[in-house]
């Protein structure tokens, strides 16, 4: 009885680790292109105006995310379950980089 129980959460947290991991792997590393943030957007901590729908996974960082802006504001979106990551984030280890060419020159 014990056996099959642990067998049973064994294949549960399989099966949830690979339904991440394949959800993961269909995101680039780095996202693409430029995204327009949603028109009900609030910045609340929460993010459920995205759906969870993200524009890239950063395999390095364990997050997902998306940089999007909208006329007033440039906006980044993570989100991850990985527990580093989280404490590196609340700790202030989260750098964002952004580089580019200036075109009013």
């Amino acid at each position: 009885m014990r056996t099959n129980i642990l067998k049973n959460i064994f294949s549960f947290f399989l099966i949830a680790g690979i339904s991440f991991s394949v959800d993961a792997q269909k995101l680039p590393n780095v996202q693409q292109s430029g995204f327009y943030a949603p028109t009900n957007v609030k910045i609340d901590g929460k993010a459920m105006e995205w759906d969870n729908k993200f524009q890239a996974y950063n395999k390095g960082s364990n997050i997902f995310y998306t940089l999007a802006n909208n006329t007033d504001n440039l906006i980044l979106v993570i989100q991850t379950k990985d527990r580093v990551a989280v404490e590196k984030i609340l700790s202030n280890k989260l750098t964002l980089t952004i580089t580019g060419k200036n075109s009013s020159a």
